[in-house]
Order: structure tokens, then sequence, then C-alpha cells
């Protein structure tokens, strides 16, 4: 005996220690696919994405935002909605095109009091138009000048970089803050602004500015932090992603097989098959066999209770049932609700066929009551019955 419990202490220690061990070995595993993994989204990612760590992509904007104490986060794998509790909205060089119903949505968030800021330099996705402006290619590369007061938080200190495109305003109402000299000596905005309803809207041409090498200028980043004076400490600040592309949820075979965590569960799932089958271990506890000891009968059942009603005297309950049980089955042929009174429904009752209406009220009044004794019950159970004959 003490044998085979020495044996059980040393298998469960075995079993505990494989179980340990294929722990560290799936969390290195996923450790390393999933960097692989993020590595192969970024590259993977679309050019102005929060999802893209290449140069041309804005995930170094969302992190730096994320470490100043936002919250940060993407419109993506959902319908495309703006929550009310949102500050900023952010959209750089979306290449999906809007809808009308996008506009009205974006249209009525910032009258709300949001704050909406659309990086651009084409007019393809057809938000420029929406919102009063389009964007023009210039003949060549012109680094802006300032125009209205706007870096104070922290101000500017070296040289706007080149921009491609300018702006061609259709609202009077827009400030100017940044723009470049035309060779014709007029001024071409590249940062404007204005108010709609309690929000704000800034259109700018200075696409680079957002991206993650762009951000590595000093002028980039003041430029892009002071688009935040409107934003709370804490505030919301939202990436719309949906607008590049990133519309329907991963599907649940691609996240099994294409994603590190897919891998690590048909890691475990394999190496677990193979250990119970090499050991030939059952899958659960043995099923004790059916017991072959004749069951007790339903009149022995009956008769039980029937004993334990009787010796707690509960006449009752047993008059009530046959109170009730006699309602139904002479209601049941005329369909005639047993729930009413008593009175009322032996008057219904008599209508459909010639009855004693006094004897069975008299009776159902009586099965209504606590009978004074077993003899009495009886009776009443025997005429019941011959109501029902």
């Amino acid at each position: 005996m003490a044998s085979h419990s020495a044996k059980r202490v040393h298998s469960i220690r075995d079993l505990l220690v494989l179980a340990v061990l294929f722990a560290l070995l799936i969390g290195f595993a996923t450790f390393v696919f999933s960097r692989q993994a993020e590595a192969d989204q970024s590259n993977q990612a679309p050019p102005f994405s929060t999802h893209s760590s290449a140069p041309s992509g804005v995930k170094a904007l969302a992190l730096w935002l994320d470490a100043l104490g936002y919250r940060v986060g993407n419109l993506e794998y959902s319908a495309f909605d703006v929550p009310t509790a949102a500050s900023l909205l952010v959209i750089v060089e979306p290449w999906v095109q809007f809808q009308p119903a996008d506009v009205a949505l974006l249209t009525a968030w910032v009258q709300g009091g949001g704050t909406l800021v659309v990086a651009a330099d084409n007019n393809y996705s057809g938000l420029p138009s929406a919102f009063g402006a389009t964007f023009v290619v210039l003949a060549e590369p012109a680094a802006p000048s300032v125009r209205q007061p706007f870096f104070n938080r922290p101000p500017l200190v070296d040289p706007l970089l080149p921009v491609y495109a300018a702006i061609n305003l259709t609202r009077k109402d827009a400030i100017v803050h940044l723009a470049v000299e035309t060779p014709l000596g007029t001024a071409a905005p590249t940062l404007v602004s204005y108010r709609l309803g309690r929000g704000q809207v800034y259109l700018t041409s200075h696409v680079d500015a957002f991206t993650n090498a762009g951000l590595r200028n000093r002028a980039n980043a003041a430029l892009v932090y002071n688009l935040l004076r409107d934003v709370p400490p804490g505030g919301q600040i939202l990436f719309d992603e949906y607008h590049h592309g990133f519309t329907e949820p991963p599907e649940p075979g691609r996240l099994l097989f294409r994603s590190p965590w897919g891998w690590a569960l048909l890691y475990a799932a394999g190496i677990g098959l193979a250990f119970m089958a090499l050991n030939g271990r059952a899958f659960g506890a043995p099923l004790p066999l059916a017991d072959a000891r004749p069951r007790r009968s339903t009149a022995e059942y009956v008769a039980s209770m029937a004993n334990l009603l009787r010796r707690a005297r509960q006449r009752s309950p047993i008059a009530q049932h046959y109170h009730d049980e006699l309602k139904r089955r002479l209601a049941r042929p005329y369909r005639i609700n047993p729930a009413q009174g008593d009175l009322a429904f032996t008057r219904e009752l008599a209508c459909y066929r010639e009855i004693d209406q006094d004897a069975l009220f008299e009776l159902l009044k009586r099965l209504n009551r606590d009978p004074s004794g077993e003899r009495e019950l009886v009776r009443l159970v025997g005429e019941a019955d011959k109501w029902l004959k």
C-alpha cells in the first residue's frame, strides 16, 4: 500500500514538472512569434497607419501621445462612428473614400464640440471638399512661414520642412496659420483652421509631420503638439484607421493559424494529445457500471407519499387538489375557464349541460375547506368521482 502511494506521488510530481516545462516553452515560443508577427504586421500595414512602424507610418505619434497621458485609440474593425466622448480625431492621408453618411457623422460630431485634424495632400477620399477645401500640388516643394500666431507650446525653433501641396480654400471664415509663397507672390495656405459649431477643424498639407520619420524633426513635432491645444489632459484621441482599409475584423481561422496565440494553442494541444497518447491515459475518470438492483416501483412512491401526508394530517391540500382537478375536467370539453370562482363556474357550466348547480356548488365549497377527518375526505372524493362519470 505504501509503495503504491509513493508511485502515485512520483507520477503527480513528474506531471507537474512536465507541465511547467511545457508552459515555459509555450511562453518563449509565444514571445518570439509575437515579436515576429508585430514586425510582419508593421511591414504589411499601409502608409500613414498607426499599425505601421515604417518611416511613412504613424505608430510613433500614437505611442508619443499615449506617453503624454492621452487615451489613444483607433476607429477600426466596425462601422465608422466617432464616440461623443472623444476629444480629437486625427485623419492622415485616407485612401478609402468617405461616404455621405460618414461626412454627416463627422460634421455632427465636430459641431457637438469635437476637434478634427485632417492631414492630406490629395482629394481622393472626398473629405477635404466636404470641409471647404481642396489640396493642390505645388510646382516644387516650398517651406511655409507662419502667418498667424500658432506655435506657442512649444514655440517654433527650427524652420519648417518643405511641403508638396497647398490648400485651396472655399470658406471665408478660415484662419491661415501657415502658408507658402507662390511664384505669383500670393500666399498658398498649408495649415488652416475654423470653428464649426462648438468644435474646431484643422486642415493641413503637412502630412510628413505626422509620420514616424517626420516626427524626428523638432519643427514637425512642435506643429503636431500645438494641434493638441483643444484636448484636455487625459482626453481621448482617436486615429481613423477605418479609411485606411481596416474595416473588417480578422477571421477566426486567420487568428488561429497566423497569430502567435493561435500557434501557441495549436502547439499546446498537439503536445498534450501526444503526451496522453504515449502514456495511454484516459480522458476522464472511469465510469462505474450501472446499478443492477431493481428500482422501486411507482406504486411504492405513491404509497409512501400518501402515508407521509396522512401522518402529517395534510387533508386540505388533497381536498384542494381534487377541487381543482374536478373543475378542470368538467371545463375541458366546453373550453370553460376553470380558474374563475366556483359560483360563476357552475353557472357557466349549466349553460352547456344539465347539472344540479346547487349540488355542484356545494361540493366545490366543501372541497375548498379543510375536511374534518379522513372519512369526510374519502366521501368528498367519492362524490367528485361521480361527477366525472
